[in-house]
């Protein structure tokens, strides 16, 4: 692929993200909400990812079953991993590399914390603290998301399609790669790519959820990520649904936790010419 071409894809792509983020503010008027202070994301963040973690403490048979047939259906695939690479290989097509080469920029790290700074940055210009608090949302479930795909990456070490190693091939925990473990290195579980942009795709979603061609879109392009990286021989099918479950499950997570803390009840103090005393103030 011509530099001229990677340049004009990166750059429609960027443009598409922030159509993605900005039109659905536009179309559909956000309830009213609080941007949340930059100062105050770290202790955020870092207790949501605790929320997130513990979790599975406070979950019903329900959640219980749709872990397990999302965990049978990972190891189905998982047993076809190979079959799946060979087939998809075999239908690779100058059309199929050229949608890739489009696509796999919506699971690039700078456009999706590029898309995440602009929805922030267009819901302040625009005073509309509900798209600026989307856009910490997106940045946030990018970021847990990311810290998850790492460790799992570090702790299988599997190597990728592209290695010429069956796709039972792990190297099991460790920092580093190990040579002829695959490009761009040998840390092919799960998918970063189909992680990331899953996990913003579902904030957009869950943000907006009024607006009828959001959802088709947004995932439509994270689900083309995830094709990308089949094509690109980059990744194994397994590899793609871990990452993209995985993202959609902290990106709905973060979300959810966004809504407790918006009618979250908090003491103030209260003065009055006549009285102090604390007031129980809530958040709607």
């Amino acid at each position: 692929m011509s530099p001229v071409f990677q340049l004009v894809s990166r750059l429609v792509a960027f443009l598409l993200c922030g159509l993605l983020g900005l039109l659905p503010a536009v179309a559909v008027a956000g309830p009213g909400a609080e941007v949340t202070p930059l100062g105050d994301l770290p202790q955020r963040w870092a207790a949501d990812s605790w929320s997130l973690l513990r979790a599975p403490a406070d979950w019903r048979q329900p959640q219980w079953q749709a872990v397990g047939l999302i965990a049978a259906g990972s190891l189905g695939l998982y047993l076809l991993d190979d079959e799946i690479a060979e087939k998809v290989q075999a239908n690779r097509s100058g059309l199929s590399d050229s949608v890739s080469d489009f696509a796999k920029n919506f699971g690039e790290p700078w456009l999706l914390v590029a898309g995440g700074g602009g929805l922030y940055l267009a819901g302040r210009l625009r005073d509309d603290a509900y798209l600026a608090e989307t856009g910490l949302l997106s940045l946030e479930s990018y970021l847990l998301t990311g810290v998850a795909v790492l460790g799992l990456k570090h702790l299988g070490r599997r190597h990728r399609p592209n290695s010429g190693e069956d796709s039972d091939h792990w190297d099991g925990p460790g920092l580093s790669d190990r040579g002829g473990s695959g490009e761009p290195d040998g840390f092919s579980f799960p998918s970063g790519h189909a992680a990331g942009s899953f996990a913003v795709a579902s904030v957009l979603v869950a943000r907006y959820p009024e607006s009828r061609w959001l959802p088709w879109t947004a995932y439509g392009l994270a689900g083309l990520t995830a094709f990308s990286r089949l094509n690109d021989n980059e990744h194994w099918a397994s590899d793609v649904t871990v990452g993209a479950v995985l993202g959609l499950a902290v990106g709905k997570g973060v979300c959810l936790l966004a809504e407790k803390h918006r009618i979250a009840l908090r003491l103030v103090p209260l003065l009055e010419p006549d009285a102090a005393g604390l007031a129980l103030v809530g958040r709607f």
